[in-house]
Order: structure tokens, then sequence, then C-alpha cells
């Protein structure tokens, strides 16, 4: 529950509202999810299927939410700038890795990118942090090409926790 708390909490101090609505609505689809699957029972069929499902709405839910913090920055400086954006950021097949946000943004800014990597770097979790939102991808590629992910829903919702400091970072940084 202090877990929990602390997201809320940080909610409230994010800057970007539609990357911060996507957070909280996949946050509260997990809170959900969780519901279902003490009410089912962590052994009944449908549990997997829900796990599955939890590990796409993360990644899907991350790799909107970071594309969303760089291309909504980025589409305020002018219309033309606005039409590169949209192809390559908000339409780019990027999954939501820490090394495809840096590189994102060192397309259009070197220094913002040297800052979060920086702030990123800091955070006392930082291993914990990245790792977790690698473990995500990863998890959800091998999903995505056939294989059951081994990840339970309480990895996937421990590593959602972690991985939301990047994009708090990330937010920080596209003010």
């Amino acid at each position: 529950y202090r877990q929990n708390l602390g997201i809320y909490l940080w909610y409230a101090f994010m800057k970007n509202s539609r990357a911060k609505s996507v957070l909280n609505d996949c946050l509260l689809e997990l809170l959900k999810i969780r519901g279902l699957i003490n009410s089912y029972g962590s052994m009944h069929t449908i549990t997997g299927f829900l796990t599955q499902y939890a590990l796409i709405k993360v990644s899907g839910t991350f790799e909107i939410c970071y594309k969303t913090i760089i291309a909504d920055y980025y589409d305020s400086f002018s219309p033309k700038l606005q039409r590169y954006v949209s192809k390559q950021v908000r339409e780019a097949s990027l999954n939501a890795t820490y090394e495809n946000i840096t590189k994102v943004l060192k397309m259009f800014d070197e220094v913002k990118c040297a800052r979060f990597k920086s702030n990123v770097t800091a955070l006392d979790n930082e291993k914990k942090s990245t790792n977790s939102l690698s473990d995500i991808n990863k998890a959800r590629n091998n999903v995505a090409h056939g294989s059951m992910s081994t990840m339970s829903f309480n990895d996937i919702q421990s590593k959602f926790y972690k991985s939301i400091l990047i994009f708090q970072e990330l937010d920080k940084v596209m003010k």
C-alpha cells in the first residue's frame, strides 16, 4: 500500500497531463485486474490470461507515455516540426526501453538527453527502474512472438511502479 501511495502522490506533480492520464488509467486497470485475480484465485485458468493482458497493457502504456511526453513538448514549436515529430516519434515502432527513450530524446536535444540520463542514474533505484522497464519489454516481446511469459502479476505490478520513476524523470526534463 505504501508503494501505491507514493505513486498516487507522484501523479500530482507530473506536468504532462496526457501522459499522466495514460499512466493513471493503467494503474486503475491493474487494480481492477488485481481484484479479479483475488476473487478467482491465483490458480484459476483466467489468471494467466489476465496476467498476459496486464503485461501487454503496461508495455503499451509505457510506449504511449514516453512518446507523448517527448512529442507533446516538441509539437508546440512549429507545424513543420509537428509533422516530423508525428512521424519520428508518435507513429514510430519503438518499444519503451531506456535505450529507445534516450535515442529519441537525443534526436532532438542532446542536452535534455544528457540531463535525463543523469537524473535516471541519480535515482536511488536506478538499476531497479531501468531493469524493470527492460523486463516488461522483454516479457511483452516474448508474448507477442508466441511464448508465454513467466512473469507473475505481482512482478508486473511491481515493475510498473519501479518503471514509472523513469517517466517521472522524463517529464521533469521536458518542461
